[in-house]
């Protein structure tokens, strides 16, 4: 999953509301609050109450954040496991949890959780109410970060301190100090003006959250309605051409079921057919796996069989073991892992004294450990007032505790499921507490779970030898890890003692072993092979579910390629509202200026004079000026007339396809598939004289009005079409002599490329030209010289970007000569074949490959 930790940029864009390239209206109404807290008392307690609460109360026009002061590298962990979690972790929630997280020993009040930190522990509240922006930016990483911030703007001596600030206007700071206030009266001034905020100001933003969505909603009309225009035609005659290759490949299952196959497969990869469809291939995908996986382990069998050197045969059982391809039976792979273990030669083994010492200072350490005790002791909501330990101190009753603990886990044994229930049921008896009373069940279920848990791990990495003794025969309980303390432990242990197997050395297994085991494995991997599916044309239930598949696919083609009576319509933009949003943008400055902060009334705030302003601080780097909407509204206008000039053409091409659509029907009624394949037109809406002649000779009577009707709606001859190219060439400027030369080797060789020298015309647009090249344009060459990318070339390289992955426009990277590769910020041209010419534009072999990218057709 993708996955990014948010770094202090990040945090201060989101406080400054410099995270989103395209500002909104109503976003430059708001204004900021930062914590600058020195994790003192009073900050740790405002935070723990009020945190979660002020994150929901500012909404979407404040922005809250304050400084966590967890180094940057913690806070990433952090953040990685909150995301790995799911959607049920919070990031905020766990920085919380550290932020005001102290040591139980140091602090008695801990003692009185969760009563006291209700807040803070139920972060369940955070996940229902805190939208995932405000989650992740909300705590700023980084240890130091607030002191640094606030000695560059000149706040040091406030802090801690509560900076509130606005940009509206002429940007105005003010500070609230936390020095002489509670936590509960900086809460009471924030939320005051909070509330006073969104009540004051309330007309002004609807109104002008009501124009914004109206400018929003006309952009995408237009847009939706020119790209419907625009793909109409294109995604039909893709659709036609996948009819004409499903009607071939009908023929070609007969024949060679596997090329029938493979043809359709590719034909349902297309996202056009309907999912339904594809998911059904999945079931001839991993019928072709399993005969596929038959096939390997067929050649493997008889691999094995040959094999008589023991360093072969281990190699061949190593590649049976680490096969996953297919679904072997799990009696096969333990025989595989058997024949591996007794065959592979161990001159050194590890001695158990060793093996033992490993496992104690690893596993059984980090389970048993008085730390780890005490972790899960955290997890206890146990009010100790009321039992008989209440009168002792807090140290001492945790010592009392863990000394139970080792006594009760010590008589244990491995892979015994009841030592945890002892362990907590000697805890009971020593607060003389029914072990089986609900408050002592809930208060200990996270600890009893995971010390289970633990048990089990330890049982699962245990030497076997360990089983049968008590824990404590083998486990020095509380005591240290260093090697001297286990050889002293071990020596005080009879019992350990005389459960240690002595050191040593397996023999090298001889080759009658090897060739036994060799024998065993190939016996059992020939009932492995004879299991699975034979090849495709003995397999009677594959071909009537290719046989459906043809036909759905077929169904879906011919719905896209000629869709009934439909014509092309698109929704229109409502351009009439376009005046009226535009007087609406005069007033906006002044309706910006009338905004009302009541933070700016309270007296208790200290205005900062400063030469900085908060972003400079943060050293983030000014912004660029935001687009203005009324740019917006005369794109509306620009896409809404490119789509009514568009529209006539794409009716025309509607009504041709619907002839072709029908005739396709007469024909495919007297004529088998493969023959109706080879006299279907390339492109009905526009048919060439070969295919009318062809057409001709296979017509039913029937069918010959719909023809005649077909070639009527044909454009004349006077009527002007537009021209088309085979190629647009993007460049930069500066390679503009070798790429005048490449135009010109191209017309050489009867292409008609598109280049700006000799398309734009005095007094055009430029941008207007290079948009209309690209839509006559059939192929594109995006040329990269020593200059790199320029500012129009990257126009381009987006645009036919866009065209290339909607209508299937190739793209082919052109290496100028002085250009060594790709560059780098060019992440989608990495993956195309390009081509390169290392010294001058004349070469043949780089030249003929490039034609062959624009026309499909290699030169000899």
């Amino acid at each position: 999953m993708g996955f990014h930790a948010p770094s202090a940029d990040d945090v201060y864009r989101y406080a400054f509301r410099l995270d989103r390239p395209d500002r909104g209206l109503v976003d430059r109404f708001g204004w900021s609050i930062l914590v600058v807290n020195d994790n003192s008392a009073v900050c740790r307690e405002f935070l723990a109450r009020y945190c979660a609460d002020l994150c929901v109360r500012t909404a979407d026009r404040v922005r809250f954040v304050f400084f966590s002061d967890l180094p940057e590298g913690r806070f990433e962990r952090m953040a990685f496991d909150a995301a790995r979690a799911g959607p049920r972790a919070t990031l905020l929630g766990s920085v919380l949890e550290k932020v005001i997280a102290t040591d139980f020993e140091r602090d008695p009040w801990r003692v009185l959780r969760p009563a006291a930190l209700h807040p803070l522990i139920d972060i369940s509240a955070i996940r229902q109410h805190v939208d995932r922006q405000c989650d992740q930016n909300t705590a700023m990483p980084g240890a130091g970060e607030a002191l640094r911030f606030a000695q560059r703007l000149g706040i040091g001596r406030h802090v801690p301190c509560v900076l509130v600030f606005t940009d509206v206007g002429s940007l105005s700071m003010r500070v609230l100090p936390f020095a002489g206030r509670t936590a509960d009266q900086v809460y009471d001034h924030l939320r005051g003006w909070i509330d006073d905020f969104y009540a004051e100001n309330r007309a002004a933003l609807a109104r002008w959250w009501s124009v914004e969505e109206d400018i929003e909603r006309l952009v995408g009309r237009s847009e939706q309605a020119l790209h419907t225009v625009r793909t109409w035609n294109n995604g039909r005659l893709e659709a036609w051409r996948n009819l004409r290759r499903i009607l071939a490949a009908r023929t070609t299952l007969d024949t060679d079921p596997e090329a029938g196959l493979r043809e359709l497969s590719i034909i349902a990869a297309d996202y056009h057919v309907p999912w339904q469809v594809r998911s059904r291939l999945q079931d001839i995908s991993a019928a072709r796996a399993r005969r596929a996986a038959r096939a390997a382990l067929a050649e493997q069998l008889d691999d094995l069989g040959r094999q008589t050197q023991p360093e072969k045969i281990r190699s061949a059982l190593r590649v049976l073991d680490q096969a996953r391809s297919v679904d072997l039976s799990p009696q096969f792979r333990a025989l595989v892992r058997e024949a591996l273990a007794e065959l592979t030669e161990q001159p050194r083994l590890i001695p158990p004294r060793t093996q033992l010492f490993q496992w104690w200072r690893t596993t059984a350490q980090s389970v048993l450990s008085k730390a780890a005790y005490r972790r899960q002791r955290l997890t206890w909501p146990w009010d100790e007032s009321t039992t008989v330990l209440a009168e002792s101190r807090h140290r001492d009753r945790l010592r009392l505790e863990f000394a139970t603990f080792q006594e009760a886990i010590g008589r244990g044994r491995l892979g015994d499921d009841d030592a945890a229930t002892a362990v907590f049921a000697a805890l009971a008896a020593l607060y003389e507490t029914p072990a089986d009373s609900p408050a002592w069940t809930a208060a200990t279920a996270a600890h009893r779970e995971s010390l289970t848990t633990g048990l089990r791990r330890l049982a699962a990495t245990a030497p076997r030898w360990l089983f049968g003794l008590e824990i404590r025969d083998f486990l020095p309980l509380g005591g240290a890890s260093d090697p001297d303390t286990f050889k002293a432990f071990v020596a005080s242990s009879p019992r350990l003692s005389a459960a240690l197997p002595p050191d040593r050395v397996d023999p090298a297994p001889s080759a009658e072993a090897h060739l036994h085991h060799r024998d065993r494995v190939r016996d059992a991997l020939r009932t492995e092979v004879g299991r699975l599916p034979v090849a495709t044309g003995e397999d009677d239930g594959l071909r009537p579910l290719l046989a459906s598949l043809h036909a759905d696919l077929t169904a879906a083609a011919r719905s896209r390629a000629f869709p009934g009576d439909d014509t092309v319509t698109v929704e229109q933009a409502d351009l009439a509202t376009v005046p009226r949003l535009a007087e609406a943008l005069e007033e906006y400055d002044r309706a910006i200026a009338g905004l009302r902060f009541p933070h700016e009334r309270d007296p208790v705030l200290v205005p900062v004079e400063t030469a900085l302003s908060p972003a400079e601080a943060a050293h983030l780097r000014p912004p660029a000026p935001p687009a203005h909407a009324g740019d917006q509204l005369a794109k509306v206008v620009a896409t809404a007339r490119e789509a009514h000039e568009l529209l006539p053409r794409a009716r025309r091409d509607a009504q041709r396809w619907r002839l072709a659509g029908k005739l396709t029907d007469e024909l495919s009624a007297a004529m088998d598939p493969a023959e109706l394949a080879a006299v279907l037109p390339t492109d009905p809406s526009s048919i060439s004289a070969d295919e009318l002649a062809s057409l001709r000779r296979h017509l039913p009577p029937a069918a010959d009005p719909l023809l005649a009707a077909l070639t009527a709606t044909t454009p004349s001859a006077s009527t002007e079409p537009a021209e088309s190219f085979d190629v647009f060439l993007a460049h930069h400027s500066d390679d503009k002599p070798a790429v005048h030369e490449l135009h010109r080797q191209l017309l050489s060789r009867g292409l008609n490329p598109w280049i700006d020298v000799e398309r734009i015309r005095p007094g055009q647009w430029f941008q207007d030209a290079i948009q209309s090249g690209i839509l006559q344009s059939k192929t594109a060459t995006i040329c990269i010289g020593p200059s790199g990318l320029g500012r129009w070339q990257a126009a381009e390289i987006n645009a036919f970007l866009h065209r290339c992955i909607e209508n299937g426009v190739p793209v082919i990277p052109v290496l100028l000569p002085g250009a060594e590769k790709i560059p780098a910020e060019l992440v989608f041209l990495q993956g195309l074949h390009h081509v390169r010419f290392t010294t001058d534009i004349h070469e043949k072999t780089p030249l003929d490959n490039l034609i062959w990218g624009i026309t499909g057709r290699r030169t000899d």
